[in-house]
C-alpha cells in the first residue's frame, strides 16, 4: 500500500475526508497513540522506522501520531513523512481531532509504559487516556518491552492493560511480566525488539576504520555512592586513546549521557582531553546518522538497551551494565557479559576486557522474530 499523509488539522478536514477516514471499508485509520515519539531517544526512532517499513499492505492506510512536543513533531516528520504528526498538548481541540480515528486502530509502537526505570510518565499518560483508547475499534501494543520492576508497582497499572486487545513484546521476559500483570496469555506474542529489523540492513564501518577504541553509555543510577567519578578515573588511568560517550538519548536529564559527561569533565582533571561526547544530529539527521556515535566505537559498554543492541549489530565488542531487567534479559539472550549495579572503581575496566562480539546468526534470528512482532497484532486487521 501507499501510506497516505492526508490528515490535516481539524479545521481543515472536510466531511468527505472524515467519512473516508472513519467509514470507508477499504481505508483503515491508524493512530500512533503514545506521546513520547520524538522525545530524543534513538531507540524509539529505530522501532518506528521498522514498524513503518513493515507496514506494506494492499489497503490504503492513513496514519497519524502523537509527538512529544513541537520539536519532536518536526524531527519525526522529517524521518517519517508518511505519518501526520501532532505535538501532544492535551487540549480539547486535539481530543476532538483524535475522535476521528476511533473507528480505526490505536497502536502503541515500541517503547512501553511498563518500564519503571524509565519513569512513570508513559504509564500515567496511558491510564489517563484509557477510556479514549477503549473507543477505538482495535487497540494494540506492538513490539513493546516490560520490566519485572513493574511487578512491585502493580497499583500503578490502572486501566491501561484492560483496554488493549493484543500485545507483541520484544522478548519472552516482557511477555511473562505482562501476563503476571494480568494481560491474557492468549493475546500476547513474544517476538523481538523492532530495532533489529532496521539494524539488520545497516552497513557499519569496519572496526579498523572506527575512531574510538571504547564507548561507554552510562546512566547515573547504576553507579556506586561515589557516583561515576571513580569508575571513569580508573578507566582513564589506562593507556589508550579517546573514550567516547555516545549519546543514546539527547535529553539533558541529570541521569543521562550529556549531563554525566558535563559532570565528568568538571570533576576529573584532564578528563576533557580523553573523553568525547559523541552526539548525533537528532533533530534533522537520518536514521543512519543516529547510529554513528555508537557504530564509531570498537568496544561498547552500555547501560542502555538500544545502545547495547546497536553496538552488537555493528560488530563491536559489547558488555552491559545491567541497569534493569530488560538489559539483563538482552544480555542473557545474546551471551553478553554484564555487571549489576552499583558499578565500582574496577567495573568499567573489567567490562572492557570481558566484552565480546555477537554472532550475526543470533542477531538475524532476532530480526525474524521482530517481523513477527509486527505481523501478529495486526493479523486479520491489516495484511502485512
Amino acid at each position: 500500500m501507499k501510506i497516505g499523509s492526508a490528515f490535516k488539522l481539524l479545521k481543515d478536514i472536510s466531511p468527505q475526508i472524515v467519512a473516508e477516514i472513519v467509514g470507508s471499508s477499504n481505508v483503515a485509520g491508524l493512530f500512533l497513540g503514545l506521546n513520547f515519539y520524538g522525545s530524543g531517544n534513538i531507540g524509539d526512532d529505530l522501532m518506528m522506522k521498522a514498524f513503518l517499513s513493515d507496514l506494506q499492505t494492499k489497503e490504503t492506510c492513513r496514519i497519524a501520531g502523537l509527538a512529544y512536543n513541537a520539536e519532536g513533531a518536526k524531527s519525526q516528520s522529517l524521518r517519517f513523512p508518511t505519518v501526520r504528526w501532532y505535538p501532544y498538548d492535551g487540549s480539547l481541540r486535539q481530543e476532538k481531532l483524535f475522535s476521528l480515528y476511533k473507528k480505526g486502530i490505536w497502536a502503541g509502537v515500541g517503547g512501553t509504559p511498563y518500564q519503571m526505570t524509565c519513569g512513570t510518565g508513559a504509564l500515567y499518560f496511558l491510564n489517563q487516556k484509557a477510556r479514549t483508547v477503549s473507543k477505538f475499534t482495535h487497540a494494540l501494543m506492538i513490539g513493546i518491552g516490560a520490566e519485572s520492576e513493574c511487578l512491585m508497582h502493580q497499583d500503578k497499572i490502572g486501566e491501561s492493560l484492560s483496554v488493549i486487545d493484543r500485545i507483541s513484546t520484544r522478548d519472552q521476559h516482557s511477555a511473562d511480566v505482562l501476563i503476571k500483570l494480568g494481560f491474557p496469555a492468549k493475546d500476547i506474542f513474544a517476538g523481538a525488539d523492532l530495532a533489529n529489523i532496521v539494524l539488520e540492513n545497516q552497513k557499519f564501518p569496519p572496526l579498523s576504520e572506527r575512531q574510538y577504541d571504547l564507548g561507554v553509555i552510562p546512566v547515573a543510577d547504576t553507579f556506586a555512592p561515589d557516583r561515576y567519578f571513580a569508575p571513569f578515573i580508573e578507566l582513564l588511568r589506562r593507556d589508550g586513546g579517546l573514550i567516547a560517550i555516545p549519546v543514546n538519548d539527547i535529553r539533558k536529564n541529570p541521569d543521562l549521557e550529556k549531563s554525566i559527561y558535563a559532570e565528568l569533565i568538571k570533576n576529573i582533571p584532564g578528563a576533557e582531553e580523553r573523553l568525547v561526547l559523541s552526539e548525533p544530529n537528532y533533530q534533522s539527521g537520518t536514521i543512519e546518522d543516529l547510529l554513528i556515535p555508537i557504530s564509531n566505537c570498537r568496544t561498547v559498554i552500555s547501560a542502555r538497551y538500544h545502545g547495547l543492541l546497536i553496538a552488537a549489530w555493528s560488530g563491536a565488542r559489547v558488555a552491559a551494565i545491567a541497569r534493569s531487567s530488560k538489559v539483563v534479559a538482552l544480555a542473557k539472550l545474546l551471551d553478553i557479559p554484564y555487571r549489576c549495579p552499583p558499578i565500582d572503581s574496577n567495573s568499567l575496566v573489567d567490562l572492557s576486557n570481558e566484552a565480546v562480539q555477537i554472532s550475526k546468526d543470533s542477531l538475524q534470528t532476532l530480526a525474524k522474530e521482530a517481523h513477527q512482532a509486527i505481523s501478529y497484532p495486526l493479523e486479520n486487521i491489516l495484511t502485512i
